[in-house]
């Protein structure tokens, strides 16, 4: 009997089971296109804030590449053309809409920046109409990963309103971690903004992460989620890789920036550790997802004197 099939009936047998689509196997793609697609638009929003148009460049090619990686976690992709017409009521189809006029605005709006040939400019009617279109998409594709989750209900760690605001702060982190690889390669000086925006997302997202925590504990399928990553099989998974790894050591890097340059080298290190941690926590958010039970279990009774 195959090991697939093993674990689906340890699963069947169990009272809480465990996700599995969305996180093992093929699902890991799934993970990387949800993380790619966040970055880029988070990176687009900072290249636009900071007039940086190199981070607003790398943010479109990450969302390209998020949708080619979604495209390989599907089992026949040729049909992926039937998701899209179904925007009404999927969040899918929303999202894959929202990079469908993401893509090519942006990169409409961007291309005299680096085509000084280009018949329009970025101040032009033309690129104003496609900064604006390319703004709705990038709304678009950050809203639409947390209310995938969100509208699991059969999953309760993904079933909460703070999921989709925390995707949201994890893909302006995601990005300003982007435009932090960029800036190594470049003798551009923002005065430290990127950094700024970088903490500020950081704050914003364990504080989200935080509040998430204290208000689901009171759900038993929730409390047993958290328990798997925060004490459980992914408990060292999400430590090292994305607290100490994914938050700490960025931190001090950025924080030490401020008073002293740590150089392009530590600039590409804080991003990379930084978008390597949000990974991780995607994973582990994933991984961590458990069914609600088939039936409520009911109270103990109380033992008979």
């Amino acid at each position: 009997m195959s090991q697939q099939r093993l674990e689906l009936y340890a699963d069947m047998e169990a009272v809480y089971r465990p996700q599995r689509v969305w996180a093992e196997g093929r699902g890991i793609l799934l993970v990387a296109a949800h993380f790619l697609s966040g970055v880029g638009a988070g990176a687009w929003l900072v290249g636009l804030v900071l007039h940086y148009p190199l981070a607003s460049l790398m943010g479109l090619f990450a969302v390209v590449l998020g949708g080619m990686v979604h495209l390989g976690f599907l089992g026949h992709p040729e049909r992926a053309w039937k998701m899209i017409l179904r925007p009404r009521s999927s969040w899918i189809s929303r999202g894959l809409w929202a990079m469908i006029v993401f893509v090519p605005t942006g990169a409409l709006y961007i291309a005299p920046v680096y085509l000084h040939g280009a018949p329009w400019s970025t101040s032009s009617a033309f690129g104003v109409i496609m900064l604006v279109f390319s703004l709705i998409g990038m709304a678009g594709v950050f809203l639409y990963k947390g209310f995938v989750y969100a509208v699991a209900k059969a999953v309760a760690l993904w079933h909460s309103p703070i999921l989709p605001v925390e995707y949201i702060a994890i893909g302006i982190r995601g990005g300003a971690a982007l435009a932090l690889v960029g800036l190594a390669f470049t003798s551009k000086d923002f005065g430290h903004q990127v950094q700024g925006w970088w903490l500020a997302a950081t704050v914003a997202t364990i504080f989200l992460f935080l509040m998430e925590v204290a208000t689901s504990r009171s759900n038993e399928t929730v409390a047993r989620s958290l328990t798997v990553f925060l004490r459980g099989r992914d408990a060292l998974i999400f430590w090292v890789g994305a607290v100490a790894v994914g938050v700490v050591v960025p931190a001090i890097l950025v924080i030490v920036s401020y008073p002293v340059s740590v150089g392009g080298a530590g600039l590409l290190v804080a991003g990379v550790l930084s978008m390597l941690g949000d990974l991780t926590y995607k994973y582990c958010m994933n991984n961590a997802g458990t069914y609600v039970p088939f039936v409520a279990l009911a109270p103990p009774k109380p033992a008979r004197p």
